[in-house]
């Protein structure tokens, strides 16, 4: 057995779920924001990870939660490390020399690079899907696009010397995040799935505290400060905790359709937080290609709602899923 059967779900959990779950992983850009400030990307990771997942998985066994096995730990490895050690630790790195709420916007391409993914591994992609995905596109054009003209006609500096290098890797998060993804939902573990999501973080850690020290992280002249220190605490206790958890059990009562629309508002409380509190500024052209790429959002998640409706689940069913 995966543990203790679940109770009945209130409804009262169920609505404040999903508030967590719509609001919580929204903030946790401005959370990562403030503490690359002073910690190094993949250091930042190696620790909120291993922490995260490390006690998570303790508590889950006091409660009766059995542990991975052998064949479970390999796929949660694989899966943990292209969505937290490098899909994570990479949105760090940019946030370094992007606004969160850019970054948040620019990590909306990790659905059309899914559909890139299924189609490659000879899965029919329904044309509503490719329409989505190109209009997402063009958003992600939108959105860059004063940038872009300055560079073609050299008028201007960009905002940071690195905004290209950090918009390639906010490119390529995404792709890791829907690789870990199609690899998790391909592959998943057969334990219980907050013990997996809670391996899959312990897992990702350790590999991001290599990576650090690979890129030199570990041998930098930094101090951490107090503003950042605490970052990482929320970061774990909102965002891999409590956020994931809520997620978890949103899955297991609400329909599959249902909980995607919390991404929805993950972006429009990432772009409010980045503005209200980060100072972050909000143009009219971020506004328009933010517009247009969930957009295109939208129609993926309608197409691959049609094309492979969920089927039913009993709650506390398995489902290995990233963790924002």
């Amino acid at each position: 057995m995966d543990g203790p059967e679940p109770r009945p779900a209130s409804r009262l959990l169920i609505v404040l779920a999903f508030i967590t779950v719509s609001i919580a992983w929204g903030t946790t850009y401005g959370g990562i924001k403030l503490a690359v400030e002073t910690i190094p990307p993949f250091t930042m990771a190696c620790i909120r990870f291993s922490i995260a997942g490390l006690v998570l998985m303790g508590v889950l066994r006091l409660v009766g939660v059995e542990f991975p096995s052998r064949r479970d730990w390999v796929r949660m490895a694989a899966a943990g490390f292209l969505l937290l050690s490098l899909g994570n630790a990479l949105l760090g790195w940019a946030e370094q020399y992007v606004d969160s709420a850019f970054a948040a916007l620019m990590v909306n391409t990790g659905p059309f690079l899914f559909v890139i993914f299924s189609a490659l591994a000879g899965s029919r992609v329904p044309p509503l899907a490719w329409v989505g995905m190109t209009v997402g596109f063009c958003g992600v054009l939108l959105l860059v696009s004063p940038e872009l003209r300055n560079l073609l006609v050299g008028q201007a500096e960009p905002v940071h010397e690195r905004f290209w290098w950090a918009f390639v890797v906010l490119i390529f998060s995404p792709m890791c995040w829907a690789a870990g993804s199609f690899v998790a939902s391909r592959y998943p573990a057969k334990c219980h799935n907050l013990m997996s999501a809670a391996g899959q973080s312990a897992v990702a850690g350790g590999m991001a505290g290599v990576l650090a020290f690979l890129v030199g992280e570990t041998g930098g002249d930094w101090v951490p400060s107090r503003t950042s220190l605490l970052a990482i605490v929320y970061l774990i206790v909102v965002g891999s905790w409590l956020g994931y958890v809520s997620y978890i059990y949103c899955l297991t009562h609400l329909p599959a359709h249902r909980v995607a629309t919390t991404g929805y508002i993950n972006n429009v409380t990432a772009v409010t937080l980045g503005v209200l509190i980060l100072g972050e500024r909000l143009t009219p052209i971020m506004f328009a290609g933010g517009a247009v790429i969930l957009s295109g959002v939208y129609l993926v998640n309608v197409a691959r709602q049609k094309a492979t409706p969920p089927p039913p689940e009993p709650a506390g069913g398995n489902k290995d899923l990233p963790e924002r």
